[in-house]
């Protein structure tokens, strides 16, 4: 009975060694899982961020913007929304009535040459008039009649993300 007894004690199974080997094969494989994970999450570039002083007049039939710093804006890349009105009606203005002085094409290392606007520079907006039932002329922006004396927000956004770069309300000066 001695002798079944000492079989029945020896409960040793796997060497250490072979234990510790097990335990580095499956921390190589984590260790490949997450670098394999990392490699393939991209980082999101900061937002386009700028300031610009922003004015209006029914006189020159012009918006003035006035880039005073921040990221350099490219016209291909940016939409000028207007809003106005209670209830808030929103349109855009079209990028041809708009030019940057000086209008200095940059290579952005694409391909394309881009019109940049830089801190410093200046950009104008040149926009229409229409006439209403009285016969007066009134400046239109965005699709909407907006009065001297009348406030309205313009806000710049990025085509590529829709983010907004600037925001502000001005108002129509005479």
């Amino acid at each position: 009975m001695k002798a079944n007894r000492k079989s029945i004690d020896n409960d040793s199974a796997v060497s250490p060694v072979i234990g510790v080997m097990l335990m580095i094969v499956v921390t190589v494989i984590l260790a490949a899982a997450v670098s394999s994970f990392a490699g393939s999450v991209q980082t999101k570039d900061d937002p386009t961020s700028a300031v610009f002083d922003v004015a209006c007049s029914e006189s020159d039939g012009i918006i003035t913007i006035k880039h005073m710093g921040g990221d350099v804006i490219y016209k291909e890349d940016i939409k000028i929304m207007i809003s106005h009105g209670i209830p808030k009606m929103t349109g855009y203005l079209s990028n041809e009535n708009l030019t940057f002085y000086p209008a200095e094409q940059e290579n952005r290392g694409d391909g394309m040459d881009k019109i940049a606007l830089q801190p410093g520079q200046t950009a104008t907006y040149k926009f229409d008039f229409d006439t209403n039932s009285d016969g007066e002329k009134v400046p239109v922006l965005g699709q909407q009649w907006i009065y001297v004396g009348e406030t309205f927000e313009i806000a710049i956004i990025d085509v590529n993300t829709e983010n907004t770069v600037f925001s502000t309300n001005i108002v129509m000066e005479p």
